[in-house]
């Protein structure tokens, strides 16, 4: 569905980048076309947690990195009668305190739509799909991306778009959306189980129905893929001129968050090998339900609040979070076993994947204001674990130098108790830099 499949994703990126670039002032001021692009410096650095439950003595992970780089952004709209096409890719070149040097091209957007008569429209090739109220989290949407919605960091994310066919139809407030997408799943608790399919590649057929009201929405989304069904509901209502509240439910035919099973390698009270089990029918037949309730209030001063509070039916509840930690422990002590140490680290290995988001139960608060000082806007958010005494802190500084270049500077700060799952990310702190300058 890319239109040109002798060509990688990141070939026609670097292609797009460079088209975008040229003449730009032209082609901007052509009728039906925009062009925009921007340049930009910036940098990383992410301070380690050198030992956790799942990395025990810091030699399977290494969660600290600096990188440095480059990169070019750039997107394009043109519009004819009844077609149009969108444009949108990064070009990136790093390189590493490791010495390691890449350059990488993300195209993510490569999309036409042709509109035969008002109200109907039919897309397709490359995009995302943005459904859904809440700010941070969107369980309603069985094609979103969680990162997506982290907007308070000096880096915006991009990512390659996955491959769809959509068709919307439009009739007053109310809309029809149905699309094929295939969706490559990023979120590692809704991994797929087929250890075959390295690149987690889902073919979802999805429609959403919306309407829209004088002062709130509500939308209804049906999706299934092979083997699972799913559900979603949202809605956003406005209470005068400064606050919104927002609610989101989705459910889902089966558990995505992989089992593991334990087998006895020595007498008893040895520990224990746990090995994952991608193939478990009992929990493929479990239907799991996630929520999101919320609501953001606007000051007459621009100072904007958001809250949040997730319950995500997919993660792990008390008595199998202290079950995977035990694994963990065992797995821990079998490493020094010629035998089973593969094995083991295998086990802690996939483990590290799901820290960050494993449990059941979360709250998030972000308070942002534009203009706090001259030219410079400020946001600042916490995130809760609410199942343990886990933490995330984060902040974004942004400085607008001048009518094109802005500076933006951020941090992420992990925290929590002995058992949080705050303390199983192998990072403690993450910084990013980037100045950009727009065209």
């Amino acid at each position: 569905m890319s239109g040109t499949p002798q060509m990688s994703k990141a070939s026609l990126c670097v292609l797009a980048a460079g088209a975008l670039t040229v003449g730009t002032q032209a082609v901007s001021a052509a009728e039906g076309r925009d062009v925009r692009w921007s340049a930009e410096a910036f940098g990383q650095v992410d301070e380690a947690r050198e030992r956790t439950l799942f990395n025990p003595d810091g030699s399977l992970l290494d969660g600290g990195r600096a990188i440095s780089g480059l990169a070019t952004h750039g997107t394009g709209r043109r519009d004819w009668s009844k077609v149009s096409a969108k444009l949108d890719g990064w070009l990136d070149a790093r390189h590493s305190a490791t010495g390691v040097n890449s350059v990488r091209g993300t195209l993510s957007e490569a999309s036409l739509a042709w509109t035969p008569r008002d109200g109907h429209t039919l897309s397709g090739g490359l995009g995302s799909f943005r459904w859904g109220t809440a700010y941070i989290w969107n369980p309603s949407n069985p094609l979103g991306d969680s990162e997506a919605n982290n907007a308070s960091r000096a880096r915006n994310y991009h990512r390659d778009g996955d491959r769809f066919v959509s068709y919307e139809a439009l009739a007053g407030k109310t809309s029809l959306t149905v699309a094929a997408a295939e969706l490559t799943q990023r979120d590692s608790l809704l991994g797929t189980r087929n250890d075959r399919d390295r690149q987690q590649n889902e073919r979802w057929l999805a429609a959403r129905v919306q309407q829209v009201f004088d002062a709130s929405d509500a939308s209804l989304v049906v999706g299934l893929r092979e083997n699972e069904r799913f559900l979603g509901l949202s809605t956003s209502h406005t209470v005068g001129n400064a606050l919104e509240l927002h609610g989101e439910v989705g459910t889902r035919s089966q558990r995505r968050f992989p089992t593991w099973t334990s087998v006895t390698v020595g007498p008893p009270g040895t520990p224990q090998l746990s090995v994952w089990d991608r193939n478990d029918e009992g929990a493929r037949k479990t239907w799991t339900t996630s929520a999101v309730l919320g609501g953001q209030y606007t000051w007459e001063n621009s100072a904007n609040l958001i809250v949040e509070y997730l319950h995500d039916g997919n993660g792990l509840n008390d008595s199998e979070y202290d079950a995977l930690r035990n694994a963990a422990t065992d797995a821990g002590a079998l490493r020094s076993n010629p035998v089973f140490a593969d094995a083991a680290n295998g086990f802690l290995l996939q483990a590290n994947r799901y820290t960050g988001r494993m449990r059941r139960n979360y709250a998030f608060a972000r308070l942002a204001r534009d203009g706090l000082f001259t030219n410079v806007d400020v946001q600042g958010f916490a995130r809760r674990g609410l199942d343990d005494d886990s933490w995330v802190f984060g902040w974004l500084l942004r400085w607008q130098a001048s009518e094109h270049g802005s500076f933006a500077l951020s941090g992420e700060h992990l925290r929590g108790s002995a058992e949080s799952e705050a303390l199983l990310v192998p990072v403690r702190n993450r910084y990013q830099m980037s100045f950009k300058y727009d065209f």
